[in-house]
């Protein structure tokens, strides 16, 4: 609590208790008029009875006074008040305070007074009490407060300082998420979920520059000395411009199929929406799209098991793309899909992995030297782990035994499976 809330605070509570004692103030003298006007009326009915001879018109402890053409006659005095100081309203002499009133009785106009000393006296000490209680009571309110405001705003300082100590150097840290899950954990919670995201989104960007910035070198280099060779040479030697269009055009098609690889390698940071699939139709719809893109090889399908699984449908097909365009370009064979309860295989008959980069595999641009003479820049593998990882699958390439060719087992997360149809 600041000092200017603390003022504001005290000021409107000194408001406050003004108009509560003013408002006490009158109600208790209405309590009295009211008072005096109950009990005359005793007083007038005795009058009326002609019971005035035998006893008093009006309380014994009343101040009676008649007035005829404005001149005061005191009927009763039991307190001395002097005459002057007659009047409506409140009277004070020496401490005494006197209520008066107007009535009329029987014809007469009659200015009846009662001593109402107790009332105000006991309504002065509370305000007495008050004055010097309220400025006590807003120290403690302040003393209080203070460090009751410290102490529950001291996770959200925390949340503050750590916000802004927060640059792309270091998305990484979290907040520390006590049990107790109140309103302040779950925003730690919330915040948390927003920096993993931001973090995320960060590292793809970062690695999509670097892996841009990386591979785009060498063949934007290749084009430009093809252009440059196109200008010295290209309108004398038809040959030699014929090489270098149909050069340019091919590192073009590369690089086109470079930036679609580095974008899939990218996107896979964001998986999309997880939908309840059949397996064995999802993945006979693949292999029937690439047979029908090759029609000169043949792709074999063995279902054994039909599992259902929650799964983003757009991943999957990526990863599997990735495997069976490896094993369309290293194998000149069949290929052969097995989907059983727990895995899928695909399995090729080329020449496998060689054993120096097995143990390397999923590197960024990796490459080994049975596949210098094919197309590829090193990257679908990379992806396919990415995805599998995303997925909670496990990736595992062997030679197949006997061989010739390579078999790629994708086995299943445990908690993925949510059925499966055995054929």
């Amino acid at each position: 609590m600041t000092l200017f809330n603390f003022i504001c605070l005290f000021a409107l509570t000194l408001l406050a208790f003004s108009i509560l004692y003013g408002f006490s103030r009158k109600s208790i003298l209405t309590s009295e008029e009211e008072d005096i006007f109950r009990r005359s009326q005793a007083g007038g009915m005795r009058m009326m009875h002609g019971l005035m001879a035998r006893g008093r018109a009006f309380p014994g402890d009343f101040l009676v006074g008649t007035r005829d053409n404005q001149t005061l006659k005191v009927v009763q005095n039991p307190w001395d008040l002097d005459p002057q100081l007659w009047k409506e309203g409140l009277v004070e002499r020496d401490g005494e305070h006197f209520l008066f009133v107007s009535i009329d009785r029987s014809g007469g106009d009659y200015l009846l007074g009662k001593n109402v000393s107790t009332s105000i006296r006991s309504l002065e000490r509370i305000r007495i009490v008050a004055w010097y209680l309220i400025p006590i009571l807003a120290g403690l309110v302040l003393f209080v407060g203070y460090f009751l405001s410290e102490y529950w705003l001291k996770p959200l300082r925390e949340l503050n300082r750590t916000l802004y100590k927060m640059s792309s150097e270091n998305l990484s840290s979290r907040f520390s998420v006590a049990s107790t899950l109140d309103e302040i954990e779950e925003l730690k919670l919330a915040l948390n979920k927003m920096l993993h995201s931001f973090e995320q989104g960060y590292l793809i960007q970062k690695r999509f520059v670097s892996n841009v910035s990386h591979q785009l070198r060498t063949p934007l280099s290749s084009i430009i000395g093809y252009i440059q060779m196109l200008q010295r040479w290209g309108d004398e030697n038809p040959e030699v411009r014929k090489e270098a269009i149909d050069a340019i055009e091919k590192t073009a098609q590369e690089m086109k199929e470079l930036t679609e690889s580095l974008l899939s390698l990218s996107r896979t940071g964001h998986i999309t929406e997880m939908t309840d699939i059949a397996l064995d139709l999802v993945i006979k719809s693949i292999v029937e799209q690439w047979q029908t893109k090759n029609p000169q090889r043949l792709f074999r399908l063995f279902i054994n098991a039909s599992p259902h699984l929650k799964i983003s449908v757009d991943h999957l097909k990526i990863l599997m793309d990735v495997l069976l365009d490896n094993a369309l370009k290293y194998s000149m064979e069949q290929i052969d899909i097995t989907i059983d309860e727990k895995n899928i295989i695909v399995r090729d008959y080329g020449p496998g992995i060689p054993a120096e980069i097995q143990a390397r595999l999923g590197e960024r641009f990796l490459r080994g030297r049975n596949t210098v003479e094919k197309p590829g820049w090193g990257v679908g593998l990379s992806l396919a782990f990415e995805i599998a990882d995303k997925f909670g699958w496990k990736l595992f390439f062997e030679n197949a035994t006997p061989g010739p060719g390579l078999k790629v087992l994708m086995v299943f997360s445990p908690n993925q499976t949510i059925a499966s149809d055995n054929k």
